[in-house]
């Protein structure tokens, strides 16, 4: 088993649901609550950005009024998991997948403002102030 795999298959399910992973007794997506869901989705995408962790949480939002599968966002970051594993931000890929995907098929995907990544950190703090 790779590293990568070990990885996958031990995630912990961030802040206090306690859930503990391994690959006898692998949880599936499809049965973990909204606010599971996406704690792990920032877990495995590695969100680090109050824009990025902003994104995932209208993602949320979308599924939860069920304008956007939750299908989609599995399939999205399942990709990024296969075909970038090694990526230090793996959100960056995750987020243009989506949007390809929800393109692809008809949904709206919320947006994301890339000027986030070109601010230094005076400028960030005076741009998280500023939305």
């Amino acid at each position: 088993m790779t590293k990568f795999n070990r990885i996958f298959w031990c995630l912990i399910i961030v802040a206090g649901s306690g859930v503990l992973c391994d690959s006898s007794s692998a949880q599936s997506f499809d049965d973990l609550g909204l606010v599971a869901y996406k704690k792990q989705v920032n877990a495995i995408l590695k969100t680090r950005l109050p824009a990025e962790k902003r994104f995932v949480t209208e993602l949320m939002l979308e599924i939860e009024k069920k304008e956007i599968p939750r299908s989609l966002v599995d399939t999205s970051f399942k990709w990024v998991l296969n075909k970038r594993p090694n990526s230090n931000y793996p959100f960056v890929y995750f987020e243009r997948v989506i949007r390809l995907q929800g393109k692809k098929l008809g949904y709206k995907i919320p947006p994301f403002d890339y000027k986030v990544y070109s601010l230094n950190r005076y400028n960030h703090d005076r741009y998280r102030r500023d939305r």
